[in-house]
């Protein structure tokens, strides 16, 4: 075992990600190599989030929690276990850990976005839109961002601000379009722009 372990930890930054069979051959051996070594940080994460691929998201939590609870754990790691609860949809959860990771500094804008979406879900669509301005003004080049405040735009009553925002994403990720045209009709409805919604939904 502790050969093992020695393997997998030497070659941890190269240990595939590659969904589906082969995350479970990959998690399957790591738990094994880590398994009993709960200060080994970096296999716990990667545990954690291989667990959450495979939608075992009860595993992805405990090995989060043991990642976190190793003396020194820098709390941008609550950031990782964040985003498990999102998926969780636990909400509070969730805002809670990522704004521990962001009120710690040097704050990435993926987590003001995923602090938005999971303020979004739990019906806080102001505190939405605060979180995606923030993620947008440190890097714009978010497609997903856009769209989701549009979306929460579109909810607060703001239908000529979500098409700007519409258009954007769809202007930044022309591939991912599918959501766009029923949001953008919508809004261009209750503006009574019906001719460019009649456009827009079709």
């Amino acid at each position: 075992k502790r050969a093992a372990s020695s393997a997998i930890k030497a070659n941890l930054n190269m240990c595939p990600l590659t969904g589906g069979i082969d995350d479970k051959a990959v998690f399957t051996d790591l738990k094994r190599a880590v398994d009993g070594d709960v200060s080994y940080a970096p296999g716990l994460l990667l545990l954690s989030h291989l667990s959450d691929r495979l939608a075992f998201r009860d595993e992805a939590i405990r090995f989060a929690n043991q990642a976190l609870a190793i003396p020194g754990a820098p709390a941008r790691w609550h950031a990782e276990r964040a985003y498990i609860y999102f998926h969780m949809r636990k909400n509070a959860e969730s805002i809670a850990d990522y704004t521990t990771a962001i009120d710690a500094g040097s704050p990435e804008a993926h987590w003001f976005g995923s602090r938005g979406s999971a303020k979004a879900d739990s019906g806080d669509h102001p505190g939405a839109v605060k979180d995606y301005d923030r993620a947008l003004a440190m890097d714009p080049d978010l497609p997903e961002t856009w769209f989701n405040r549009g979306r929460s735009k579109k909810l607060l009553g703001r239908p000529a601000d979500a098409i700007l925002d519409f258009d954007e994403s769809l202007r930044r990720d022309p591939d991912n379009a599918a959501r766009i045209p029923l949001n953008l009709g919508d809004c261009h409805s209750s503006l009574e722009r019906y001719d460019e919604a009649i456009a827009a939904y079709r």
